[in-house]
């Protein structure tokens, strides 16, 4: 994909793929309950690692839908913001898709899952038609949302699109979402702590989903080798991206992570970071440390171990557009090769010692043994995507990594009887693992995984990714019989032959 496409293509928020509910439901009828069931159930759905903290989802989203629908309900408002209105409706399409394929948390409720299919596919529609109307006409002038509402809202669209498997429209909501925190966000003096708790939000959904975004149709030019080599010559830090934008925002400069944005500093994960560089660094291109980041209250994870991701998902897609450069008549300065090995020999480096010093956490130590597997099984999967993406290895020099992520989210779920955590928050990791399985036992193990995630809440995003594994483990398997030559099959060829995004976050 070109760069204006992946850029301009999804700038708004697209007609869904969803068919409407053959009969209009009162969806308002069903809310109390289904705010009750996102608030016992859901919201562990959208939980990485339990940390006994309250995070953005019972902080923020649940309190603002509750006094929404009260303002909808019981007050009869005419004047409630589109926006919260988005973030209500999204919340009950979670809730309802849920209970469609886990009946048993319907409290002896007799209803069918098709009720509560239909009941999630129309609040989202309506979720879809509140936030349309938000971003057109309440980002400014008289009927302007609060900014926080309007991202909020956009953050738990991305979610509810995520549960129907919506991919498609998950790209463009993050899209506008970086619209919105340019346009609103980035251009505020001070950045209050609820908005700073969105913005980590918004953050690991972005890069977690743009890990496994794989570029299918990209034609090279000139131009990235151009600003490639000026950047290398320079090495000067990234350069300022301004929120400012005209009155229809049409002229912010969106990133598309084909670029790579460095300084000779930037990998330095024990320095601290320029505070002035803090809050707009909302795609992590500077991983030294942050002063005042909540990324752990957001989803548990350091934001050093995103920020790495980030880096080596950057790097990926610039040795990918290389790589289709080859192939034309662009002409590429050797400098250029000599500073992309040097980069990825240092990310390489740093994602090592990052790993070793995280991984001696002690995991028999409670209350933080459910923490210490997980933060194993992430750095693990990182050390995967980096090997997979950038140095492109045979799947066999990655056993003791699939090993690893295996071994910790098996310990993980010995210890979820006693925690209060359900969630597939596990199944990003679980794919990038399974992907290099190479034997039965480890691909049995991988199974194993999925299963517990499918019985926990078989959302979309897990069938998914058992679908991929099994159509690439077929492909691997004749490949391996076959002795062919070859590349060895990943899941970036399949995902490249489907022409397809899946979304593990």
């Amino acid at each position: 994909m070109v760069h204006e496409e992946r850029q301009a293509h999804c700038i708004s928020i697209p007609q869904t793929t969803l068919d409407s509910p053959v009969a209009s439901l009162d969806i308002l009828n069903d809310a109390s309950f289904l705010l009750k069931v996102f608030q016992k159930h859901v919201i562990s759905q959208l939980t990485i690692v339990p940390l006994g903290k309250k995070g953005p989802w019972k902080l923020l989203n649940l309190p603002a839908a509750i006094i929404t629908l009260a303002d909808l309900t019981v007050m009869e408002s005419q004047d409630v913001s589109r926006a919260r209105q988005a973030n209500l409706f999204s919340l009950i399409s979670c809730s309802a898709m849920y209970l469609s394929i886990t009946p048993s948390a319907g409290y002896g409720d007799s209803i069918s899952i098709t009720h509560w299919q239909q009941v999630a596919n129309q609040a989202y529609l309506e979720a879809q038609h509140h936030m349309r109307i938000s971003l057109s006409e309440e980002t400014e002038g008289p009927t302007k949302a609060k900014y926080k509402d309007q991202l909020m809202a956009i953050c738990a669209m991305i979610e509810s699109a995520i549960f129907l498997g919506q991919h498609q429209a998950v790209r463009c909501y993050m899209i506008d979402a970086e619209r919105l925190l340019r346009l609103r966000g980035l251009v505020k003096s001070r950045t209050s702590h609820k908005a700073r708790l969105l913005i980590n939000v918004y953050s690991w959904l972005r890069i977690v989903g743009e890990s496994t975004y794989i570029l299918h149709d990209f034609s090279p030019s000139n131009l990235f080798i151009d600003s490639l080599s000026h950047q290398i010559r320079t090495c000067g830090p990234p350069r300022r991206i301004d929120g400012r934008s005209s009155a229809a925002g049409q002229n912010i400069r969106l990133d598309d992570f084909l670029d790579l944005e460095h300084s000779d500093d930037d990998l330095n994960i024990d320095e601290p970071k320029d505070q002035t560089r803090d809050i707009p660094d909302i795609h992590l291109h500077d991983s030294r440390k942050s002063a005042n980041t909540l990324s752990k209250q957001a989803y548990g994870l350091p934001e050093t171990w995103l920020s790495l991701v980030s880096q080596t998902i950057r790097l990926a897609n610039v040795l990918e557009k290389m790589k289709a450069a080859q192939g034309t008549e662009i002409p590429i300065d050797s400098k250029i090769w000599n500073f992309l090995q040097k980069r990825s020999n240092r990310l390489e480096n740093v994602i090592h010692s990052y790993g070793i010093r995280n991984n001696d956490l002690d995991p028999s130590e409670a209350p933080s043994a459910p923490y210490s597997h997980v933060l194993r099984a992430f750095n693990s999967a990182l050390v995967i995507l980096f090997y997979r993406r950038v140095r492109r290895v045979h799947p066999g020099i990655l056993q003791g990594h699939v090993d690893g992520i295996i071994t910790a989210l098996t310990s993980l779920h010995a210890t979820l009887p006693d925690v209060e955590h359900t969630g597939p928050g596990t199944l990003w990791p679980i794919f990038l693992a399974g992907c290099e399985a190479m034997t039965n036992e480890r691909r049995c193990a991988i199974l194993g995984l999925v299963k517990r995630s499918q019985e926990s809440c078989g959302l979309a995003p897990v069938k998914i990714a058992e679908d991929l594994m099994a159509a690439l483990w077929k492909k691997q398997d004749e490949h391996s019989m076959a002795n062919r030559r070859e590349p060895f099959p990943t899941w970036m060829d399949i995902l490249k032959e489907q022409k397809t995004w899946p979304i593990f976050c």
